[in-house]
């Protein structure tokens, strides 16, 4: 039997007055406008503690990113931190050892709560930094003195190449004897931490390649089929302070060499199965550098597709977001939570989804009971995976300046089951401005008068749970801190007495943790001037940095769920 086959377009419809009109459209019945399935590229978080459980917001599918898991890390007040390196040396015996238990207590503590996603190979252990000397003057050989503990820790590759690939090989030897095989080769191993940060790297662009080379080879000299990649900058990217730029040192520009090494691994037959960059977009900023933009279409057209579209790309490697946080001017590692994450988070799903990216690893998407508004988001595409995603296209303007209204659309293969994400982003400003009228319309080959079943689910500031708990509080806006954007993640942009309150009452918001269903409700098909079958419309209205999800199912055995639940 032949499958009903569904047109959906929405137009966003204004005032006589301004004329004003978008139109979002999706023709499911031409096979050309089919792409990839929606998939889950979300539930990896990023781990950088091994002392605290995780606990992301979507914990039964939640793989972890393990970051900085060799050591080589510093104390507080700038000096090295040995307690956490698997390569060490005793004074009395005069020798290095590897001492594979504090790894392995740090791989099981992790193991404990989520599976591994990707283990990180980044900063080198300490010890490894034996055999240097330092220069408070750069010569063009030697290290400089202000680089032997960097920002992050050891940023230096290690002094011997070859104990290096020795101690890879028995890192490798050691987690295949103690976990299987199976399970470590499933592990991803990225070498390097935003590569061209002088923070995590010190030396050279070569000095990078050759290291990379050295690892990958160790690695797969008793892993063969594990698989490997690296971690970049934008492709942009150019290190300064202020307008000054920076040098490494052998005396060459800090800057993005992501390139460069797509070029330099094609030439030498250089393996890699991914690689990938970070985005730490603030909110409040449209115009800035790709990295802080929120304006998606520069952040990939500058940022990632000169690497991933170089001719020399690997076909069959993926590119990933390794970190992303939508994140406020106060702070770089303070998520925003407010409804402009979900709604951006929606139209981050779109560019992963257009671009064919990889994984999106985030820092977290849950605090004490609430999880973080872009978690709301990926419940939302949640139900719409396993659909086949369809091409749409976008006309006309918003009634507000600067909004960026678009969808998802997807339809399931084998049945009549058509889900919609609507969201509404404004880069140009952040302010909660008027609602947009929108109008789904369904064009179909249904006969004319046939029962349609839909229900729809808004994410706005109406939902966000930190925002129903700001308003609920008389003295909220005496508990921010100076400085502090009033959207910042909770706790941390709250005063002492903020942070007493939030920890008391939170709770009492944690509905907003699920999408928020309406009943199920019926629209009747009318007659069509465009060729045959029926027509169907849906009016909605659409919030300032909100996004709204749509199901329209034609059996009424397939609808689940009430008022309310997810």
């Amino acid at each position: 039997m032949k499958h009903k086959l569904l047109f959906i377009t929405i137009f966003v419809f204004f005032t006589v007055a301004i004329k004003a009109q978008v139109m979002l459209s999706c023709d499911f019945t031409n096979a050309e406008n089919k792409k990839a399935p929606i998939r889950d590229f979300w539930s990896i978080d990023n781990k950088i503690n091994y002392k605290r459980t995780s606990d992301p917001a979507l914990g039964k599918n939640v793989k972890l990113n393990t970051i900085r898991i060799l050591g080589g890390v510093k104390k507080a007040g700038e000096n090295k931190d040995f307690e956490y390196d698997p390569y060490k040396f005793d004074s009395i015996s005069n020798q290095y050892y590897y001492d594979w238990k504090v790894l392995l207590d740090r791989i099981d503590f992790v193991l404990a709560s989520f599976p591994i996603h990707q283990f990180v190979i980044d900063n080198v252990p300490w010890r490894f930094q034996d055999g240097y000397t330092f220069v408070e003057k750069r010569d063009g050989v030697n290290f400089l003195k202000s680089t032997e503990v960097e920002q992050y820790g050891n940023a230096l590759p290690p002094y011997s190449a070859k104990n290096w690939h020795r101690f890879i090989v028995a890192l490798m030897d050691t987690l295949k004897s103690t976990y299987g095989e199976s399970v470590v080769e499933s592990w991803r191993f990225r070498i390097g931490t935003e590569i061209e940060t002088p923070g995590h790297w010190a030396g050279s662009k070569m000095d990078f390649f050759n290291h990379y080379k050295n690892t990958v080879d160790a690695v797969h000299s008793v892993l063969p089929k594990a698989k490997v990649g690296p971690h970049f900058r934008e492709a942009n990217f150019v290190y300064k302070e202020g307008q000054e730029q920076h040098f490494d040192y052998e005396g060459n520009q800090i800057k993005s060499f992501g390139r460069e090494f797509v070029q330099w691994a094609a030439d030498n037959n250089i393996h890699y199965d991914f690689a990938g960059t970070s985005y730490y977009p603030e909110y409040s900023v449209y115009k800035g550098t790709p990295f802080t933009s929120t304006n998606m279409e520069r952040f990939y057209n500058v940022g990632i597709a000169p690497i991933y579209e170089h001719p020399a790309w690997n076909p069959n490697a993926t590119f990933d977001i390794f970190e992303y946080s939508l994140h406020t001017k106060s702070s770089l590692v303070h998520e925003v939570h407010s409804s402009h994450n979900a709604a951006f988070y929606a139209s981050l799903a779109k560019m992963v989804y257009e671009y064919n990216l990889g994984n999106v690893h985030n820092w977290g998407t849950k605090i004490h009971d609430i999880i973080s508004p872009s978690a709301v988001t990926m419940k939302a595409l949640y139900t719409m995976l396993g659909k086949s995603r369809y091409q749409s296209t976008k006309e006309g303007n918003s009634m507000v300046l600067g909004n960026n209204i678009d969808a998802i659309f997807a339809k399931d293969d084998d049945e009549d089951k058509f889900d919609v994400l609507v969201y509404n982003f404004n880069g140009d400003s952040m302010d909660y401005n008027i609602d947009e009228k929108v109008t789904v319309a369904f064009h179909t080959n249904l006969p004319t008068n046939t029962t349609l079943f839909y229900r729809d689910a808004t994410y706005s500031k109406n939902e966000c749970a930190y925002q129903n708990w700001l308003n609920s509080k008389p003295d909220t806006a005496t508990w921010i801190k100076d400085g502090f954007d009033p959207f910042t993640r909770p706790p941390f942009g709250l005063t002492p007495d903020g942070q007493n309150s939030w920890n008391a009452t939170s709770g009492q918001f944690v509905k907003y943790n699920d999408l928020q269903w309406s009943d199920w409700k019926t629209i009747t098909t009318s007659d069509t001037t465009a060729g045959n079958g029926s027509v169907a419309k849906i009016d909605i209205m659409l919030a300032s940095f909100s996004f709204q999800k749509i199901e329209i199912r034609v059996k009424p055995q397939d609808l689940s769920g009430k008022k309310g639940e997810e």
